[in-house]
């Protein structure tokens, strides 16, 4: 099923392209994950610029965390500590509930969202506890509904922003409330941005980063970038956890080809 986004926050190019074709709106759809309309000519060109010889070797190196450091400049002071390199934001998800879920831990979401994580957080043998998004209210998210549901027995927040399926923002106002809430309870809060890239970049977690402890951001370049195929994405990590989550993770994480 398809949900409207509003206009003011699709970026540039989506805009020209509604412009070319002449549209009246884009239709963005956070169910099918893969980004149809828009394909960077830089993509292009990298690749027919690529150097096969790379390829014999390890994937190593800091130019790609430098670029995400870069891009984000504007908003935040990131360090190389902050920022995991991952196989999309799903592998993000995978390693945030192998760190920190133990059977009968319990997890908070919402619903509907993105159906991967509740199914990971049970085969780690957790429960998923979850508000419920009424349709009578256009599945708005109410945060003081859902800060009810907080409780010292949770392990973990899980929230998808925007919201697959149905494409709805929650404002970092609300993130933070909550985020800062869960802190009093020692809940770590992960918050999914794989569809991020469609919101300014002022309403990311990630410009909370250096204000919280509690807080795991993921990202991936599937949905926007157009590079699902690619495999590529990362997580945005306050220091404390950067350690933790480098020992589980794949060293070599995004192929030489992708980075």
């Amino acid at each position: 099923m398809n949900y409207k986004v509003s206009r003011c926050i699709v970026e540039e190019t989506f805009l020209s392209y509604a412009k070319e074709e002449n549209l009246s709106e884009i239709c963005i759809d956070c169910y099918g994950g893969i980004n149809n309309i828009t394909f960077s000519t830089n993509v292009k060109n990298a690749f027919e610029k690529l150097n096969y010889s790379a390829l014999k070797n390890y994937p190593r190196g800091n130019s790609l965390k430098e670029s995400i450091k870069s891009y984000w400049s504007r908003r935040v002071d990131l360090s190389f500590n902050n920022i995991i390199l991952t196989e999309g934001s799903i592998n993000g998800i995978y390693l945030c509930n192998k760190l920190f879920l133990k059977p009968d831990d319990n997890v908070l979401g919402y619903t509907p969202q993105f159906p991967e994580y509740a199914m990971d957080v049970k085969m780690h043998g957790g429960n998923f506890n979850y508000y419920a998004l009424k349709e009578e209210n256009n599945h708005v998210f109410n945060e003081n509904e859902f800060i009810k549901l907080i409780n010292k027995t949770h392990k973990l927040i899980y929230l998808d922003n925007p919201n697959n399926p149905t494409g709805q923002i929650i404002s970092l106002k609300q993130i933070e409330k909550i985020i800062k809430l869960s802190k009093n309870h020692d809940i770590v809060v992960i918050v999914d941005e794989a569809y991020g890239d469609y919101m300014n970049t002022e309403n990311s977690a990630i410009n909370l980063i250096n204000k919280y402890d509690n807080i795991i951001i993921l990202k991936t370049f599937s949905k926007f970038f157009a590079l699902a195929g690619i495999r590529a994405g990362y997580m945005i990590v306050p220091n404390n956890f950067y350690n933790l989550i480098n020992k589980i993770s794949n060293p070599y994480c995004i192929n030489e080809i992708g980075r």
